[in-house]
Formats: structure tokens, sequence, C-alpha cells
């Protein structure tokens, strides 16, 4: 795993408030849902992942820090690696989730902090996916409200740029809600976390525009 870039909440804030307007000019983001951000407290902000543009739209629309549970091995584009340099990762192995990935993550919900993770695991699929087992296991594990968040419109935000045109990014934020108890017993535990996965995937899916729903439409 690569050195974990630690930011404080207020360096991120002071950031985000920076960089959310030079985002803006860029992407016309249309948001629905603001209500379902807490002021306060930990949460999981579980979005799909389909481009690079999610994360920064993440950053331009919701009001708190928030720790990106990030890859260790991305190359991110240029036009955007600045941002995810100065605020900061929380980085994963892609082939498997990493108990230091675990840990950290829990320390900042245990902060009371926003936590981002991207259930499908990476951003190879253009269509919503099932959860990654390793993301409800983390879910299960912090016990804190889940908020799922669809975000369309940003695959190919250069094909409008090219015309002058501001792409529009409509990120829809849903209502939180508690995964819940997990049973003791381990065939009862994993049944219980992939379904717990299908479901938060079928929430987000009904984010997203209906062309991205894959399996979950």
């Amino acid at each position: 795993m690569n050195k974990v870039v630690q930011r404080s909440p207020e360096f991120m804030k002071v950031l985000a408030y920076l960089a959310s307007p030079i985002i803006r000019l860029g992407l016309n983001i249309k948001v629905s849902g603001e209500e379902n951000i807490p002021e306060s407290g930990a949460a999981i902000l579980a979005a799909n992942h389909f481009s690079w543009w999610e994360p920064p739209s993440m950053i331009a629309s919701i009001k708190r820090p928030i720790y990106f549970i990030a890859a260790n091995d991305f190359k991110w584009e240029k036009r955007i690696s600045w941002i995810v340099k100065l605020y900061g990762s929380i980085p994963v192995d892609r082939v498997r989730f990493e108990k230091k990935t675990i840990n950290i993550a829990l320390e900042k919900l245990k902060q009371s902090q926003f936590v981002a993770i991207f259930p499908q695991g990476g951003m190879q699929q253009k269509e919503i996916t099932e959860a990654k087992s390793g993301v409800m296991f983390l879910a299960y594990k912090a016990n804190v409200p889940i908020i799922p968040i669809g975000i369309s419109g940003q695959l190919d935000p250069g094909k409008q740029w090219k015309h002058l045109k501001r792409p529009t990014i409509n990120l829809r934020i849903g209502d939180p809600y508690s995964l819940p108890n997990i049973p003791e017993k381990w065939s009862e535990k994993k049944k219980l976390m992939l379904e717990s996965g299908e479901d938060l995937m079928r929430k987000i899916a009904a984010l997203v525009d209906p062309e991205y729903r894959g399996k979950y439409g």
C-alpha cells in the first residue's frame, strides 16, 4: 500500500472551497437530495464509479470533507490529479481489501467523518454491477449510516468541452439507511453481506439515469 496522505478536515474544507468554483466552471453539476446529507456525524457515502469525474463532483457538491477510498495504483487524469493529491485519500489494493485500509477508514468514521466508497471496486464498467465483498465488510464493521449516491452524465465530458459546452452532471443523493444486524454464524453472515450488497447497488442504480442501471434496471 502506498503511503497515506493525511489531511485535516479543516484543510480539506479550504481546498474544497477553492477547488469547487474551478470544478463547476467545467461541469454543470445538478444536485438533488442535499437534505439527505447530515450536518454532523459519521456516514459512508456509496457511489457509482464510471469515470474520473465522480470524486471532483462529490467534492464540489457535498459541503463536508470526504475521505475517499481510492486504488493505490491508479494513475489519475492530469486535469484532476492535482486535486486528488492535494485532497488526499485512503489507498486500497484493488486485488484485495487490506486490513490497513479498513482500519484507517474506521478511524475516520470514529472521528465522525465521511468516508466515500465505490462499491463496484473500479471504473471499468459503464453500468451498475455487483458490490465487492470487502466494501460490505467495511460497511458492517463500521456500523454507521450509508448514503447511496448516483452520478450520471460524466462519461465523456471532453465531447462537450470541444463544443465549448459544460457537460451536465446529475448527482442524486439518496436516503441514509442502516444495515441489518449481522448474525454470528459465518454462512448466515456471508449470505447477509451478499444480500446487503445487492440492496445497496439497487439503491445506487435507482439514482442513476436508466441506461446505466444494468441488471438493476
